[in-house]
């Protein structure tokens, strides 16, 4: 009981905080649905895609880093230097995000304000994903909250024309993130930490990680909007239904489920029914999502208007989505462990890479909305049936391995007599909390 208990604790904080921004998303584009040309819905989803490249790095590189070397107090210094380096990631970011937007439209005007939007929900997640790591839930629920009732509130507002509803939302996102930003600053103890120098590596190695598992993703989104604007809607409306909600869920979930692990693999365990248990329910989040979508129907409807078919015609495409990327998430942290962290690395690239070549190809190359449902369906089977079979053979090669002393390096491949793997050196196993696919 207590075990639970712990596990609820230490997931309410993200739990609560991605699902603020889970809904403030949603009804976002909700709003955009409604109110917006397909056109230029696609804009928007361009730039938010290359978006979700920034996001993932500079949460990996700054916010990641004091997590897992500075623990639960970061000092005034360091989260001056997070808002920062924040800032200056989106200051990068905007230029391509408008670049990203004006490939699909040639708007200058609907470019500049589909980027204007980006930046500023990449500044306001950023802080925001800071502050669910170092804040109370009463804090982020309180944040969150106002942010829900605003931006949804708004999306309820008929207005004059897009840029104005773009720029709206633009500003409650930064001043969601302002609040974020005076929330962590207050009461914290004066100085620095010497995390940014002194684990730097560290740091751009979970960054790189990042931008490796994200490209694929937000390139590939980015590029689906370019090619097929009609499938780049449909795939949108769907992982605002499905996708985002399962993995909001799931991953709330995934940083206290990953402590738990690392503390029995550092006592030499292979906890292979953690791990089961753990796949079982990060598979059954999208499975009980699609139950209540259907439920729901009439909602959606409401919500999403006439686009609301684009989004149940190709949820079966995102439910494949959310099953290869949530129910491999366990595996993938433990073969961490045992192998180092290029090895899952490597299969999580390729895995994304693929389908989202995939999933380029069918866009460029057929435009028939049967044939393109039934080609995502039949290819992204295949590649989420694969991921299965990795996951179902890495947690059983994983019983062959035994905890040795955390000196030694692990070794990639296997050698006679030896154990499958061993355990990484220093800290770098805390890489396995927080995956972000």
């Amino acid at each position: 009981m207590g075990d639970r208990k712990a596990l609820i604790l230490g997931a309410a904080p993200p739990l609560v905080s991605q699902l603020a921004f889970s809904v403030v998303s949603f009804f976002s584009v909700a709003g955009l649905s409604r109110n917006s040309s397909a056109v230029e819905l696609a804009s928007v989803i361009a730039a938010y895609s290359l978006e979700s490249i920034a996001v993932s790095f500079a949460n990996a590189r700054w916010a990641s880093l004091l997590v897992f070397r500075e623990a639960e107090e970061p000092k005034q210094g360091d989260i001056t230097h997070m808002t920062r380096a924040f800032l200056v990631t989106a200051a990068v970011g905007l230029p391509v995000f408008f670049l990203g937007a004006f490939l699909v439209e040639r708007s200058w005007w609907m470019g500049l304000w589909a980027a204007v939007w980006s930046t500023s929900m990449l500044f306001g997640d950023m802080l925001r994903y800071a502050g669910s790591r170092f804040l109370g839930a009463r804090v982020i629920s309180a944040i969150g909250l106002a942010h829900v009732l605003a931006a949804v509130g708004f999306t309820f507002i008929i207005p004059p024309n897009v840029a104005t509803y773009l720029a709206v939302l633009s500003l409650i996102s930064l001043l969601a993130g302002v609040a974020y930003l005076v929330a962590l600053r207050r009461h914290r103890r004066p100085g620095r930490s010497q995390a940014w120098a002194r684990h730097a590596g560290f740091g751009r190695s979970m960054a790189s990680e990042a931008v490796m598992t994200s490209a694929a993703t937000g390139l590939g989104g980015a590029a689906v909007t370019w090619l097929n604007p009609f499938l780049a809607v449909g795939l949108q409306l769907g992982n605002q239904v499905l996708g985002m909600p399962a993995t909001v869920l799931a991953q709330s979930f995934a940083l206290p489920l990953s402590r738990r692990l690392r503390e029995r693999m550092d006592s030499g365990r292979y906890p292979t029914k953690l791990l089961t248990y753990w796949a079982v329910f990060a598979l059954a989040v999208p499975v009980l999502g699609v139950i209540a979508l259907l439920v729901l129907r009439p909602l959606i409807y409401l919500l999403l208007g006439e686009r609301a078919d684009l989004a149940y015609y190709f949820l079966p495409v995102v439910f494949l989505q959310a099953a290869m990327t949530l129910a491999w998430q366990p595996f993938t942290s433990a073969r961490r462990w045992t192998h180092g962290p290029d090895n899952p690395r490597r299969h999580v690239v390729v895995t994304v890479a693929v389908y989202y070549v995939l999933l380029v190809g069918v866009a460029a190359l057929v435009h028939d909305q049967g044939q393109i449902l039934l080609l995502l369906v039949v290819g992204g089977s295949v590649i989420t049936l694969s991921t299965f079979v990795r996951a179902v053979v890495w947690g059983r090669d994983g019983r062959n391995w035994s905890g040795v002393d955390a000196s030694v390096k692990p070794m990639s491949k296997r050698t006679p007599g030896a154990p499958r793997g061993q355990a990484l050196p220093d800290n770098s196993v805390e890489r396995m909390a927080d995956d972000e696919y």
